[in-house]
């Protein structure tokens, strides 16, 4: 069935569930290449298939249709598909979706650091994607936090004056007003 890819151009209702399903099965189970391969079969498979036609196509895969989900999502990350890589990564397809959750340039740096290895098992890769997203969320939360607190400092910079007095202990107008610069000139040079 390989042999019908070779220089065509995917088109959605091309195949039956039961081409779809026996292309993908072909790479399922086998060591790190053959799990992105599936992963990379399972979404050609569904654009090939057709609207109303994954649900059958899945239904006579030997895994369900969130293990499938799973397995596009680990073919998808560009560390885990990158053949540079796959000695280094361990044979499980679970192992390898949890990996799926580290930020790409995560995983060479791991493998460099001897962190990730062929050896890895589950419960450690779980770990790994847990801290990373524990820190994320820690950084979302301050992001959070910073534009709640500019969008309040901007609320009563519209409404109001500072007032003409303000006592030594407070800050003075000319040092928030240099913060107010600075923050804008920090803004400026983020880059996304």
């Amino acid at each position: 069935m390989t042999d019908l890819l070779e220089g065509r151009v995917m088109r959605p209702d091309e195949w039956t569930p039961d081409q779809a399903a026996a292309w993908v099965t072909e790479a399922w189970q086998g060591a790190v290449e053959s799990i992105v391969e599936t992963g990379r079969r399972l979404a050609e498979a569904k654009i090939r298939v057709g609207h109303g036609n994954w649900l059958p196509t899945v239904a006579q895969l030997p895994f369900n249709e969130r293990t499938a989900q799973k397995l596009m999502e680990i073919a998808r990350h560009q560390d885990i598909s990158n053949a540079s890589n796959w000695t280094h990564l361990p044979a499980s397809w679970t192992t390898l979706h949890a990996l799926a959750q580290l930020p790409v340039g995560e995983i060479p740096r791991r493998i460099e650091s001897q962190e990730i290895t062929a050896e890895l098992d589950g419960p450690a890769a779980q770990q790994m994607a847990a801290v990373y997203n524990a820190a994320r969320q820690e950084v979302l939360n301050a992001y959070s936090d910073a534009v709640d607190g500019a969008t309040a400092a901007l609320s009563w910079a519209k409404a109001s004056e500072p007032p003409a007095d303000i006592p030594e202990h407070y800050l003075a107008l000319a040092e928030f007003k240099e913060r107010i610069s600075e923050l804008n000139t920090i803004a400026e040079n983020w880059s996304t």
